[in-house]
């Protein structure tokens, strides 16, 4: 049975100016809270954060989460408490499944902003083994790139492997229309605009508005350069 689609204006995002922090929260998340915006799904948190230069946040605790960074712009320095130190830079992707308890850091080291998106997924089952995951990507004109899912591979694309019946890809739009089905009629899609304009059945979306349906199938199209990312989530 079709759900009614979500729809999520950028205007409508949480928004928070610290010092050396600024950050965009799609759904509750630390003084926002919006009793609409909870989640989709299994997605429970987008935050859309500019960290300036030689900044960030310091050691802190993570349990029973998969979170998952994308930088945009610059790199993120990453230290754990699994004894992970190492830098995650535009056309990267890094996965920390917190489970049974992680601390980690995460700063700006270089002489511009940092900027990026961090994504939190809530795991199929509590108390895992903790890990980390990071690999390289590159992104394809006209088709989507798959940077995470349950297993190795996902479309031909290598991914990161997270505990959730969940997928995470990022297309960048060459002109033309894109017809995308989720792995499973269980799974809903969210579509968040990093870049540029898009089109999903005649709803116009421009950079960081997001849509959300619970429809196997989405049709879109997108001005040439426009990016987005995908994600398919359980209830």
């Amino acid at each position: 049975m079709q759900q009614s689609i979500v729809l999520h204006p950028s205007h409508e995002r949480g928004h928070v100016k610290m010092d050396w922090l600024e950050s965009h929260h799609s759904f509750s998340f630390a003084s926002f809270y919006d009793p609409r915006k909870m989640g989709f799904g299994a997605l429970r948190v987008i935050n859309d954060d500019i960290i300036e230069a030689h900044q960030g946040f310091g050691t802190h605790p993570h349990q029973d989460m998969e979170i998952i960074t994308i930088p945009l712009q610059g790199s993120v320095l990453h230290q754990d408490s699994l004894g992970t130190k190492g830098t995650v830079s535009v056309g990267e992707v890094q996965l920390m499944a917190a489970g049974t308890g992680i601390r980690h850091s995460e700063h700006n080291p270089e002489a511009i902003d940092l900027k990026l998106f961090q994504i939190w997924i809530m795991p199929n089952k509590n108390g895992l083994k903790p890990n980390y995951q990071q690999m390289s990507y590159t992104v394809s004109a006209g088709k989507v790139t798959w940077l995470v899912s349950p297993s190795e591979t996902y479309q031909g694309d290598k991914t990161l492997v997270i505990n959730q019946d969940a997928y995470i890809g990022i297309v960048e739009f060459d002109g033309s229309e894109l017809e995308i089905d989720s792995p499973s009629e269980d799974l809903g899609t969210y579509l968040l605009v990093v870049d540029g304009q898009i089109d999903v059945n005649g709803t116009k979306l421009d950079a960081r508005d997001a849509i959300g349906h619970w429809d196997k199938t989405t049709r879109f199209k997108g001005s040439k350069g426009s990016k987005v990312i995908i994600f398919h989530v359980p209830r």
